[in-house]
């Protein structure tokens, strides 16, 4: 597209408008329209430029000399603001736009304008007549300066020349009037941001407020720097029939129009657009349709395009930007891609892309990229230092479109301007938001000041009042906020009819469901009770404030009940008709199931219903449908016996049991494809069982002890993933084929950047080999045939010599079938690849917990657990599955390798992962000073180490039989590390046994703590950890294989273990 360049340098937007009077007098400049739709006013470039000198000379013989004296705007809408704003302009004068007193909002408008006038000084209020006359019948208490009217000012004589203050005016931002700001923006700051937004000649259409800045620049200053016309209306008609809005824009052939995220959803609004009106209309002539102003919500725009594509709408002019009033107007433009974010960990400040089985994800909108001249960082604000791409900060800003100030502030800029950054020179801006960058183009998470953290897991805002509004669809758009009242107390403000409450049941479910929160108050308030800044969205400091100190019209406070989301569960269930729909189809996650444990086992203790407590726990409610809860709640409810509850319960436990026993061994059985696929030229023939009856993966040598080949790895992106890929390509001469859920090639890419960008991974060499040898296979370990097309199928397994399983579902809490479609039928599909065309070699990396809550006292290598005995989780469970599917593949002539570890955890670098249980695990007792004393062995491998000897041995190839433990050589414990903590870090512990130390986790485990969600875990396993104090690893294979290899790491000293955790945990701020 054509950018718009100035013929000649331009000092002033007064001398643009002379320009642009000279080379287009007849030239429309500005129409703005009746609530009817025809036009009231409308200049030419030349009859505006005349009317605004009238008014400048009516101005010189009212105020007489005043430049740099501050007048303010009051006006209705038209188009007498902007004639008044240019001959502020004209004459050096400040002009400061307003939001006019009506008969609707008089006192509160008069307030705000008494507040900016003392702030800035002013000495007149420039309006029309009949406002004038309005202000001065309401005979408001305060003193006020003069009122003027402009709109009789038509007389050009003594016009006087042209003589621009520097200052070209003050935009007042901030929605509080305790702490009212002033933004000084510049002629120079405003010439910048239009060419550095305006990419043609545009023809807009408004409905924006004047006195806002992407109302007044966007749509009435840029189009005399840059050229065109615009087309405005009053907000109020907007209101009244939006597709006024949408008409216009098809009739002038608009351009350009831009709207916050309320004025798309309040198109799409029931009855708002009728299909009559929509008759005849085309919108196919913008090439700009833009969502800014405050939070771009995707689904807005997803629908806002399906509803008016038939009209023309493009996909690729609906457009978002990031900016404010700090900036002039715009720091970033054209974002049209949205990212859905893995919950748990945008919440916990890490930017992760959702995988497929996430909890609803985040789902954000991009805001494009930073502007030309435009300098765009993402900052760690209490370090000064800029952050790298997917880390969560502050934006900063910098460029010629940076204002100079808030006025009066200029020097100090409160904390605002003025800043620092490392290795600049520039004066940064502190927008005060929060954002990331990915691939260039900048994501808006919230404001810093608004963010919630409700027991240490961040919540923003906007997220929890989209969905409450998405619960209650009578909430006008904008009508909610949350914040966090006394005792950091989630509040959640909704204003409502008193006629017509929203349903506050809903709205609490909505908040469990989609946010995983509970709030601590939901408050139904009058309409008008939430503040707001000049741009309409929710001041949600200054409503806070507000509430707190009584200020509010309150109608109900609603305090969720003590049983929590049992509670909401219930309410869920009352309607009947569950059927056999389970906890998971209400979208409970581990934390929540966790929770509704607890809740349960709360309310039986209460009821003293201790022995019915000990038998209900997690697995055995994932197992229930949610009518056999329903019926269960009835019978607790209705004072049934709890004997004869708990027998009930123990005779479905003990069925439940038998067929997930049953349903394993029938899972467990592999039978190879029926019909060989035909071999590819060239291939090797089939791998065979020797004469001798020996495996092959007991042979030396194999496929990737010899030259390149192609090798499918699953699992890259999960946490050990990064690291064996990292190291297979450092290690191994292959081309290796990733399995990715991902949409396409691209964002596979990305998904496995990012992984190994989060595990410190990503160094320049790093990337060349990435870009070498690896290929995205766009697929899924949990649907049939990976859901690959069967031409790709074919050509990943024609291509392939080897698959390398890494890939798992880790999860404590989840049940069997949960887990089954990706641990045990995945493992199923591999095998079948392996086994179409010619047979590859196959590698598991499997886990010690295929052994169960086994007393055995050493555990050997050559032990399978064939008994399926001590399994009584789900992760357990599937994982023993998956190995007996390779080993019965193996026995058939598959060349099959198993690899155990036990906990795979920190780095060496110091990098990890959050959910690991000893870092959650480890993290408890720090923070609580208690720990345990128990003799379980404990092996923790660095995930480097490991990944560089699991790659050193898949390379070697050679000897080594079924299975190897991948442990550590030497014996300790936890106890054992623990003490090392205390000597070489000082953190002190109160010893415990098992039993003593599960008493201290039920006591001090918060919901705030990240091993909350493992707290039933621990409490149903205790008694068989405690008898497992005596069990060994034996791991002689692995210690021969990392010697054959020649390139094996040894495990890291128990004390560097601990060191590179304790980095890990401080870096993450998991301990103090």
């Amino acid at each position: 597209m054509r950018r718009v360049s100035p013929e000649a340098p331009l000092r002033s937007i007064t001398a643009c408008l002379e320009g642009r009077a000279a080379r287009e007098p007849e030239q429309l400049l500005f129409r703005f329209l009746r609530a009817d739709g025809n036009g009231a006013e409308h200049y030419t470039c030349r009859a505006f430029l005349a009317r605004s000198r009238a008014i400048a000379a009516g101005l010189i013989r009212t105020l007489g000399p005043a430049r740099g004296q501050r007048v303010l705007l009051a006006y209705p809408p038209g188009l007498e603001m902007v004639l008044a704003f240019f001959a502020c302009a004209r004459l050096g004068v400040i002009p400061v736009p307003v939001m006019s007193p009506g008969a609707g909002n008089f006192s509160g408008a008069m307030h705000k304008l008494d507040v900016i006038a003392a702030d800035c000084g002013a000495c007149a209020v420039l309006s029309t007549a009949a406002l004038c006359e309005f202000v001065a019948a309401r005979d408001w208490p305060q003193p006020q300066p003069r009122w003027l009217a402009t709109d009789g000012m038509t007389d050009p004589a003594d016009a006087p020349p042209d003589h621009p203050h520097p200052v070209l005016f003050l935009q007042y931002t901030s929605g509080s009037t305790g702490d009212p700001r002033g933004v000084v923006v510049s002629h120079d700051n405003v010439i910048a941001n239009a060419f550095a937004t305006i990419d043609h000649v545009p023809v807009g259409v408004s409905w924006l407020p004047q006195y806002h800045d992407m109302g007044l620049i966007g749509y009435y200053l840029f189009p005399v720097v840059c050229g065109g016309a615009t087309h405005g209306m009053a907000p109020a008609d907007f209101l009244r029939r939006p597709a006024l809005w949408l008409q216009t824009i098809s009739q002038v052939r608009a351009t350009y129009a831009s709207a916050p995220n309320f004025g798309f959803d309040y198109c799409l609004r029931d009855g708002k657009i009728s299909a009559d009106e929509m008759r005849g209309v085309d919108l196919g002539s913008l090439r700009v349709l833009m969502n800014a102003a405050e939070p771009v919500r995707p689904a807005t725009r997803e629908r806002f395009i399906e509803r008016f594509a038939r009209h023309g709408l493009r996909d690729d002019a609906c457009v978002a930007a990031y900016g404010l009033a700090e900036n002039t107007l715009a720091a970033t433009h054209y974002g049209r891609h949205t990212l859905a974010l893995g919950q748990d960990s945008f919440q916990r400040g890490i930017v992760r892309l959702a995988a497929q089985g996430d909890a609803v994800p985040v789902r954000l909108a991009s805001c494009g990229a930073p502007l030309p001249g435009v300098a765009l960082r993402i900052v760690a604000a209490e370090r000064g230092v800029a952050l790298a791409e997917d880390e969560i900060g502050e934006i900063w800003l910098a460029g010629s479109s940076t204002a100079a100030g808030y006025w009066g502030r200029e020097r100090s800029g409160g904390e605002a301007f003025g800043n620092r950054l490392d290795g600049s020179a520039h004066a940064w801006l502190r927008t005060g938001d929060l954002g990331f960058l990915h691939d260039g183009e900048l994501y808006v998470c919230g404001r810093s000041k608004d963010l919630i953290i409700v027991r240490g897991v961040n919540h923003y805002p906007q997220d929890i009042e989209a969905a409450v509004e998405a619960a209650c669809p009578a909430l006008r758009s904008g009508g909610v906020a949350a914040f966090q009242g006394r005792d950091d107390a989630l509040v959640v403000l909704a204003e409502s009819r008193r006629a017509a409450p929203p349903d506050i049941d809903a709205m609490a479910r909505a908040l469990q469901m989609r946010c995983q929160v509970t709030p601590d108050a939901i408050v139904l308030a009058a309409p008008g009770m939430i503040a707001r800044t000049t741009s309409g969205k929710p001041a949600r400091s200054l409503t806070r404030q507000r509430y707190l100190a009584g200020q509010l019209t309150v109608y109900a406070v609603h305090h969720p009940p003590a049983d929590g989301l049992l509670a909401h569960l219930r309410a869920a269930l009352a309607g009947g008709g569950a059927g056999d729909a389970s906890l998971a189809d209400l979208g409970l996650d581990s934390l929540m199931l966790t929770e509704l444990a607890l809740d349960l086992e709360r309310m039986l203790h209460r009821r003293g219903g201790a022995q019915l407590a000990e038998v209900i726990d997690l697995p055995l409610l994932q197992r229930l449908t949610l009518a056999q809860l329903g019926q269960l709640l009835r019978q607790l409810d209705g004072g049934g016996a709890a004997a004869a509850i708990a027998a009930d319960l123990r005779q479905l436990r003990a069925g439940f049991d038998t067929d997930i026993s049953l349903r394993m061994r029938a899972d467990a059985q592999w039978r190879p494809p029926r019909a060989a696929a035909p071999r590819l030229p060239g291939a090797a023939p089939a791998s065979a069982t020797p004469a001798d009856g020996s495996p092959p993966a007991s042979r030396p040598g194999g496929l990737l002890s010899s030259e390149p080949s192609d090798v499918l790895l699953t699992g890259a992106t999960g946490f050990f993933g990064p690291y064996l890929l990292a190291s297979l390509l450092r290690l191994t001469p292959h081309t290796y084929h990733l399995l990715v859920r991902a949409d396409d090639q691209a964002h596979a890419v990305r998904r496995v950047r990012q992984a190994l960008h989060d595990a410190a991974l990503l160094t320049p060499s790093m990337a060349t080999l990435l870009a070498q040898r690896t290929r995205m296979v766009c697929g899924d370990l949990a649907r049939p045939g990976l859901g690959l097309a069967a031409g790709q199928w074919d050509s990943l397994a024609g291509r392939t010599g080897a698959v390398i399983h890494n890939a798992a579902a880790v999860n404590y809490v989840a049940n069997y079938e949960a887990l089954r479609p990706h641990n045990v039928e995945g493992t199923r599909t591999l095998l079948e690849l392996a086994h179409t065309g010619r047979r590859k070699q196959f590698h598991l990396i499997s886990t010690t917990f295929i052994f169960g809550w086994t007393t055995q006292a050493l555990l050997s290598e050559t032990d399978n657990n064939d008994a399926m005995a001590n399994l009584d989780f789900g992760y357990a469970q599937t994982k023993w599955v998956a190995e007996q599917l390779v080993l019965a593949a193996r026995a058939g002539g598959l060349d099959a390798r198993i690899y155990r570890p036990s906990l795979i955890s920190t780095s060496t670098t110091g990098a990890g992962d959050r959910d690991d249980v000893a870092v959650r695990l480890l993290a408890f007792m720090i923070n609580h000073g208690v720990a345990v004393d128990a003799a379980n062995q404990l092996s923790i491998l660095a995930a480097d180490v490991a990944a560089d000897n699991l790659a050193a041995i898949i390379g070697a190839g050679g000897e080594g039989g079924a299975a190897m433990h991948l442990t550590v050589d030497d014996y300790y414990n936890m106890a054992d590390l623990t003490r090392l903590i205390t000597r070489d870090y000082g953190y002190r512990f109160t010893y415990y046994d098992i039993p003593g130390f599960i008493a201290e986790m039920n006591r001090r485990c918060t919901r705030a703590d990240p091993l909350y969600p493992l707290l039933d875990f621990f409490n149903r396993s205790a008694t068989k950890i405690a008898a497992m104090q005596l069990k060994r690893y034996s791991n002689q294979r692995y210690r021969a294989a990392r010697r054959r290899s020649g390139q094996s790491r040894a495990a890291p000293a128990l004390a560097d273990t601990v060191s590179f955790l304790i980095a890990y945990l401080r870096a993450e701020r998991m301990i103090i």
